[in-house]
């Protein structure tokens, strides 16, 4: 339950590193790591490319990023503040602050997604959402003139995906 009391019913996906994984599940891990990334690889149209993991969701997303191909680069939003200089040589130049997709009370942050940094971004969600609780993200992100965003969700048996094309 999210701090407002929305209960999200899609569990959390079992490959994610979060909870432990045996050798077996690792191996499974990285099979569908690897169907997904060459999947994704074939919508990639950028030669500037990141893929954006959510929160804790990280380690499943950056290694499907090692399937997608050259030039593809890897982070993931934070709930951490970091204060931006736009300053040659200084670690956070650019910052983004957007209500989190998991619990719109919490405040979450991306950096360093400057204007024409990226052409495409995949951002990974762990579990689908309603549509509302990501457009906060989706306005910042757009914000820097990037020319295309993906939504990777997952799909649990009787859940559609709730995105459409748009």
């Amino acid at each position: 339950m999210d701090s407002t009391g929305w209960v999200n019913g899609a569990p959390y996906l079992p490959y994610t590193g979060r909870f432990g994984m045996t050798t077996k599940e690792q191996a499974q891990m990285e099979a569908l790591a690897c169907k997904v990334g060459t999947q994704l690889q074939q919508l990639r149209r950028g030669s500037k490319t990141l893929c954006l993991g959510t929160g804790e969701f990280m380690y499943l997303p950056f290694k499907i990023a090692s399937y997608m191909g050259e030039k593809v680069l890897v982070q993931a939003t934070t709930r951490s503040p970091v204060y931006p200089v736009d300053k040659e040589d200084y670690g956070i130049r650019h910052a983004l602050a957007f209500p989190s997709a998991d619990d719109p009370l919490i405040p979450n942050y991306v950096y360093n997604i400057g204007v024409g940094k990226y052409e495409e971004i995949f951002l990974f969600l762990e579990r689908p959402l309603p549509k509302e609780r990501i457009i906060p993200l989706l306005q910042a992100l757009d914000s820097t003139g990037i020319q295309s965003i993906y939504i990777v969700v997952p799909v649990y048996g009787s859940v559609l995906n709730q995105f459409d094309e748009s």
